[in-house]
């Protein structure tokens, strides 16, 4: 995942925020009820103001996820 998520940073830049999340911690237990994470890998993209936008469950081409990102990014 992580070279995924470098190359999408790449990409995008600033002009998105990255939040990195490790499920498996005990202070993420909070996320994972807000979001309904029970395994990973798991992608979330979030509009501007928090809404979910889409979940990709496992691994993703760069293809989709540039793809669900793009739009957002012209907002």
């Amino acid at each position: 995942m992580k070279p995924v998520m470098a190359s999408l940073k790449a990409k995008f830049g600033d002009s998105v925020t990255w939040h990195y999340h490790e499920f498996n911690q005990p202070e993420s237990a909070q996320v994972n009820e807000d979001f309904n994470i029970q395994a990973h890998p798991l992608i979330f993209i979030l509009d501007r103001r928090g809404n979910l936008v889409r979940k990709f469950p496992g691994v993703e081409p760069m293809e989709e996820l540039v793809a669900a990102v793009q739009p957002l990014v012209k907002q």
